[in-house]
């Protein structure tokens, strides 16, 4: 008979092991989404920051978050283009990770996102560019832009001078 802390031990494995599987389901259908409505660079970008910069574990969403997603064009854009392609590098995950956190906005507490930048600098400097669609427990929106943050700040209180953004 196996000792007690052995089937433990095993019980929790299992549950990691579902629990992984159910999440990689649940941005399996993220991706196809994404690529359905039109935002091919934001699924490769969200695929590349899951899997360089074990986005998974670095933001935690428990029920749900609303999603500002840059379209394709706003990606295409040559300011931003060339930032991200510095972004894409190995020893740069953690800010391709910071500028994801930007983007989202957990369910729960709608005036900051998950990386602390007040939603009302969102708002002012990104244009919704697209119909809003859901996917599981995340509303995705689309926006004209892809929104930085100053590198040397790091405060949860910027003002919108802080913000830069490549305009379409």
């Amino acid at each position: 008979s196996p000792e007690p802390g052995m089937v433990k031990a095993a019980r929790d494995a299992g549950r990691s092991y579902r629990t992984s599987v159910v999440i990689a389901g649940r941005l399996y259908e993220l991706f196809n989404a994404l690529r359905a409505h039109g935002l091919v660079k934001a699924s490769q970008l969200l695929a590349l920051a899951i899997f360089a910069g074990n986005l998974r574990r670095r933001i935690t969403i428990r029920s749900g978050a609303t999603l500002f997603v840059p379209t394709d064009d706003a990606f295409n854009q040559p300011a931003a283009s060339a930032r991200l392609d510095e972004l894409v590098v190995p020893g740069r995950e953690s800010a391709l990770i910071d500028l994801m956190r930007d983007h989202v906005i957990p369910v729960g507490d709608s005036t900051v996102t998950a990386r602390g930048l007040p939603v009302e600098h969102l708002a002012a400097a990104a244009k919704i560019a697209g119909p809003s669609f859901r996917v599981g427990d995340f509303t995705i929106v689309p926006i004209d832009r892809v929104l930085w943050r100053n590198a040397d700040s790091n405060d949860a209180d910027l003002g919108s001078e802080d913000i830069r953004v490549d305009r379409v």
